[in-house]
């Protein structure tokens, strides 16, 4: 392996592309063989999928309805619209209520497809009624700083919505749905995903898991054998606090054999009163290059499928044992407390940005131990 640090930034691309909304929703419905005249696509990876559906029956597309984070550069012939996040916003509600009437407008007892992905509990809602969008801000700013895992912060923005939870059934006035996914949510729970806007157990449902972690770590495992290398893939989902996952991780090389190690999940980080700059994967990484500082036989990558990590544009980071030697004047340990990863690795030369990527299948860590064979 000649280039280390490239051939990590190759496999988490093989990755992104193993999971890309487009290509699997327009898979799906070559396969399926089904028309659905009106279109729902919602959260960070909607733009793509809904572009999966204009790829294969654009003409046969009457309506859509599309409310996602970025810029939409694809001209659709229906509405597009901006929410706000990771706190919901003016925009978020805006989209709640277009949603909403966009129902309505459809024929009675039209199918509709409605197309999933993880960002969508910030992006649209509609609060209960007597919920402000104080209320609603309050408890999400909460919840982003208390490193909860995100299958509890759903729970709990369920309780102020009059969508999420499953409630959103009672808007669909007869329409049978079809709910094509993107899942970013520990082992699929649909009831947690864009905080649960179905109830899939509703016989007006039907639910299909187009792409999840697995999915995209089964790429970069495939493209890691292709290479000759030996992959090391951890079964359970990561979780737990940032800073004690990345020296674990690194602990684990360390004591296992030369070649890539595979993680999916996704860590927690407890932000102070005034943090810095960064996101849970920034933070894992700075603490692994804390661990593997002065060794040479170490890389890890540690990014969001989503291109998101914190309050921050990058995705992540690339991460090896001269990182910290990299950024001089730094104190790696001040930057960790202070949840000031980004300012660190940014200095260091080790953030990695992809903007969008079209997929949220929430995060995965690549690592690499070198070894006399990968050096050939």
């Amino acid at each position: 392996m000649k280039n280390p640090r490239n051939s990590l930034k190759n496999l988490f691309i093989r990755g992104l592309g193993g999971v890309h909304g487009r290509h699997l929703v327009a898979q799906q419905l070559r396969q399926a063989g089904d028309c659905f005249p009106y279109v729902i696509s919602l959260g960070k990876a909607a733009e793509a999928m809904l572009q999966g559906v204009v790829d294969v029956q654009d003409d046969k597309l009457k309506d859509s309805f599309l409310v996602t984070k970025q810029a939409v550069s694809t001209d659709f012939s229906g509405t597009a619209l901006l929410g706000d996040h990771p706190i919901p916003g003016p925009r978020s509600l805006e989209a709640g209520a277009a949603l909403l009437d966009f129902i309505a407008q459809i024929p009675q007892k039209a199918p509709i497809l409605l197309l999933l992905s993880g960002g969508a509990s910030a992006l649209v809602d509609v609060p209960l009624q007597g919920v402000t969008l104080a209320q609603l801000q309050s408890l999400n700013q909460q919840l982003m700083a208390s490193g909860l895992p995100i299958d509890e912060i759903n729970r709990q923005r369920q309780a102020l919505s009059a969508i999420k939870g499953g409630k959103f059934n009672g808007f669909l006035q007869g329409h049978p749905v079809t709910q094509w996914a993107i899942s970013d949510v520990p082992y699929d729970d649909m009831s947690l995903l864009g905080s649960g806007l179905l109830d899939v157990a509703d016989p007006m449902v039907t639910n299909v898991v187009l792409a999840n972690n697995a999915m995209a770590l089964d790429a970069m495992e495939k493209a890691a054998l292709d290479l000759g290398l030996d992959v090391f893939r951890e079964g359970r989902l990561l979780e737990g606090n940032a800073n004690t996952l990345g020296q674990l991780l690194v602990d684990k090389m360390h004591y296992g054999p030369p070649g890539i190690y595979l993680w999916g999940g996704e860590s927690t980080v407890e932000l102070p009163d005034n943090p810095g700059q960064g996101g849970r994967n920034q933070q894992l990484a700075l603490a692994a290059a804390k661990a593997m500082a002065g060794r040479d036989e170490f890389y890890l990558l540690a990014a969001g499928t989503d291109g998101d990590d914190g309050n921050t544009s990058a995705a992540g980071a690339l991460v090896d044992g001269q990182t910290l030697a990299r950024a001089k004047g730094l104190d790696a340990d001040v930057c960790l407390r202070n949840c000031d990863s980004h300012r660190f690795l940014t200095a260091s030369g080790d953030v990695i940005t992809t903007g969008y990527t079209g997929t949220n299948v929430v995060d995965v860590v690549i690592g690499l131990k070198s070894g006399p064979t990968l050096w050939d």
